[in-house]
């Protein structure tokens, strides 16, 4: 063997020593950069994931404990759902309850006040109202429309009211206008109501000269008009008739029990009825005796003729 070829093998060997030296010296993970020049993740996955769907899709569940614990308290959760419907419902209903006794509670104590005002301190004269002094009294009744009826027996007459409220200088006026017959109640007068409904209210009406209608708080009496045994009726008499002429405004009502009213625009008489020869025989009421009315009818063809005034059926 020649120097030259020495000389090569010498340093091959030198050669390689030295790169056990290297490798020697070189950390692993020195070696992995070089060889991969990607970074490993693969300690880290198996160690914290860096990621959810990468826990799920690289890591042996029996390894990833932390998964296990997740799903099983998830489902933990869903088991316990019902339970914790039910504790809302629950709240809820608690919260709702005391709402609902509060607005029961302020419905109850608002029917309680406007009852209390209206027993013991309301002074409207809507009601029935008796005069005083009198066997066969006369009945005022005021409705909320500002219409007020004088009824006596079976009768009534149809009128108005209004109100003027009080003001420093003069008192509360009422407006009375109530048609009776060929006269009428008409005019401004001072009005005072005192009392209540529990021990009965008062109600006077006085006139500018002194005069004073008295009236308390009553009950209108039952009608005790019955209709005659005999009485006789007619089927083609039956039914609700008014005048063919507006302007004598008229209506008849005849029952098949024998009952009737008539009625105009300021009158009303609720009566009992029979027929005899051609007349209609009405009893009515009026000052607490009995009074008798006669008129004579016919039927011209659908037209029911009474006192000479023609009727048509409604």
């Amino acid at each position: 063997m020649d120097e030259t070829q020495k000389k090569k093998n010498t340093d091959g060997v030198a050669e390689t020593g030295n790169m056990q030296e290297a490798a020697e010296q070189v950390q692993p993970e020195d070696v992995h950069e070089e060889k991969t020049p990607f970074m490993d993740t693969t300690d880290v996955l198996s160690e914290a994931p860096v990621d959810e769907d990468s826990a799920f899709l690289h890591n042996d569940l029996s390894e990833n404990e932390g998964y296990t614990a997740q799903f099983s308290e998830l489902t933990e959760q869903m088991e316990d759902a019902p339970a914790l419907q039910e504790r809302t419902k629950a709240t809820k209903k608690r919260l709702l309850m005391p709402c609902v006794t509060v607005s029961i509670l302020i419905f109850v104590l608002a029917v309680v006040a406007g009852a209390v005002y209206v027993l013991f301190f309301a002074n409207s004269p809507v009601g029935v109202w008796a005069q005083d002094g009198q066997t066969t009294a006369s009945y005022y009744i005021f409705d909320n429309e500002g219409n007020v009826q004088l009824v006596n027996g079976t009768v009534s007459y149809k009128g108005t009211y209004s109100f003027k409220e009080a003001t420093q200088d003069t008192p509360s006026k009422i407006t009375l206008y109530i048609p009776v017959g060929y006269t009428a109640i008409s005019g401004d007068f001072d009005y005072s109501i005192a009392g209540n409904l529990i021990t009965g209210k008062s109600f006077v009406i006085s006139s500018d000269n002194g005069a004073q209608l008295n009236l308390h708080s009553a009950s209108l009496p039952e009608n005790t008009l019955k209709p005659a045994a005999d009485r006789k009726t007619d089927e083609k008499i039956i039914g609700t008739w008014s005048t063919l002429d507006g302007a004598y405004d008229m209506v008849y009502c005849f029952n098949a029990d024998g009952t009737m009213y008539m009625e105009s625009q300021n009158m009303r008489i609720d009566a009992v009825y029979t027929l005899e020869d051609g007349q209609i025989v009405t009893t009515y009421m009026l000052s607490g005796q009995e009074g008798t009315m006669e008129e004579a009818y016919y039927f011209d063809g659908d037209t029911l003729v009474i006192s000479g005034i023609g009727y048509q059926k409604e």
